[in-house]
């Protein structure tokens, strides 16, 4: 096998690995997102039932438990999701290694793909009167991130209606709204 074959035949597959844990990345999210929708959905109904079989407020027994459950999902996500994104950027870089050996067996490529890149840049730019700058600056695992982080949010707002329904002395109104 020649040089250029196995540079070749390395970059792929590293580049393939990448693409492997950014595909595990958007699985997990969407995992994340349909359990924690199910949950949502679950309490609720789970709480208005109970709301209508006791008259009390044992209805918030499952809106705490969901939130209490979706926060730690939203923090298993994140978690979930920085580590295939430090995966993916280990292949990446690997990648990234093999490629710049290929590109000295061709002098010339590694100017082309940066002139690819910032005629993108400067056609996005240009399309948008020179607005929206940060979309190509913008870090796309950072909303992987903020999607989960929304999630965790998520869950302690439920935690605290809970709480607040439990306490609140406008808990029999808003018991007879549910069983309404």
């Amino acid at each position: 096998m020649d040089k250029q074959t196995f540079l070749l035949a390395m970059y792929k597959e590293q580049c393939d690995q990448a693409r492997q844990h950014e595909s595990q990345r958007q699985q997990g999210a969407t995992l994340v997102l349909a359990l924690c929708s199910a949950m949502t959905v679950f309490a609720g109904a789970t709480a208005a039932w109970a709301s209508s079989r006791s008259g009390s407020l044992a209805f918030t027994i499952p809106l705490l438990g969901a939130g209490i459950f979706i926060c730690l999902l939203g923090v298993f996500g994140r978690r979930f999701s920085l580590k295939h994104y430090e995966r993916s950027r280990l292949h990446v870089a690997r990648a990234t290694i093999y490629r710049e050996d290929l590109e000295k067996l061709y002098p010339g490529v590694g100017d082309l793909r940066t002139k690819m890149d910032k005629r993108h840049a400067d056609e996005w730019l240009e399309r948008r009167g020179g607005r929206l700058t940060w979309v190509i600056k913008a870090s796309l695992f950072r909303y992987w991130i903020s999607l989960h982080s929304f999630i965790i949010l998520w869950g302690a707002a439920l935690v605290v209606v809970s709480l607040a329904l439990h306490i609140s002395p406008a808990r029999k109104f808003i018991a007879d709204i549910l069983r309404a």
